[in-house]
């Protein structure tokens, strides 16, 4: 999409310099066809359209690669699967091997966007359990050890 200011330029062009969608194509360097889109646009208020949410064909691996880095989380930071082990270990299996019908890198983003999830769920549960915790010595401490700043 265009800024603004070069969408009104090549409409511009059009209008007032009188040239055809060819020539302004040739004279901006734009493809004709994104000429034609901005000089025949008549309400430029159209709103953005996002895409389509559409099914991820991982979708049948998720649990196995979700139980998979939970595992992983209990063990240590040298001994974690990657996300191209993961790949690698879903090929090698013959059940799971069926189901994988994606590229590497697919399965790549998923397990990067997982263990953010993953972790980011981790580090908020543990910090909630020592706010609580702090929490409750305050509570419990008495009036004459506590600091009032």
């Amino acid at each position: 999409m265009l800024k603004l200011k070069k969408q009104e330029h090549l409409n511009n062009l059009s209008n007032y310099e009188g040239m055809s969608l060819r020539e302004i194509a040739a004279h901006t360097g734009h493809h004709f066809n994104t000429v034609k889109k901005y000089v025949d646009k008549e309400n430029w208020n159209d709103g953005y359209t996002p895409r389509k949410e559409r099914k991820s064909l991982l979708e049948p691996l998720y649990d196995v690669i979700d139980k998979w880095l939970k595992e992983d989380r209990d063990k240590g930071r040298k001994y974690r699967r990657s996300a191209t082990k993961i790949y690698n270990d879903l090929k090698a299996d013959e059940e799971y091997s069926k189901l994988l019908v994606v590229c590497k890198q697919t399965v790549i983003n998923y397990v990067g966007k997982r263990k953010k999830e993953l972790y980011n769920l981790t580090y908020k549960t543990a910090m909630f359990a020592l706010h609580l915790m702090s929490e409750a010595a305050v509570r419990t401490a008495s009036p004459a050890h506590r600091n009032f700043g």
